[in-house]
C-alpha cells in the first residue's frame, strides 16, 4: 500500500512468514529501493537503483524524491538471504 500526504510518502506491505519451501522464516530487514521507471532484479543487484532506507518492517515513512515514481521491497533475513523481487 502507498499513501502519500503531503511531503511524506507511507509505504506499507505484508510481512514473509515462510521462505519458498513454507519453512518459517523471519525478516531482519526490509530495503526500499526507487527510481524514475520501471526496473528489476538485476537492476538492484547491479546498483543502478539506489536503496532508499533500511527499515525493520513495515510500515515505513520517508520523504520521496520526486524523480522516484517506481518502488519496491526487498525482504532480507538475519543471514544476509535477500527475496528475489
Amino acid at each position: 500500500t502507498c499513501v502519500h500526504d503531503g511531503s511524506d510518502l507511507t509505504l506499507s506491505w505484508s510481512e514473509v512468514t515462510s521462505d519458498f519451501d513454507g519453512d518459517p522464516l523471519v525478516v531482519d530487514h526490509s530495503e526500499i529501493y526507487a527510481a524514475g521507471m520501471p526496473f528489476g532484479m538485476a537492476d538492484v543487484r547491479d546498483g543502478s537503483v539506489p536503496m532508499l532506507v533500511s527499515v525493520p518492517g513495515s510500515p515505513a515513512r520517508l520523504t520521496p524524491d520526486p524523480d522516484a515514481r517506481q518502488y519496491t521491497v526487498i525482504a532480507v533475513d538475519a543471514k544476509g538471504n535477500a527475496s528475489p523481487f
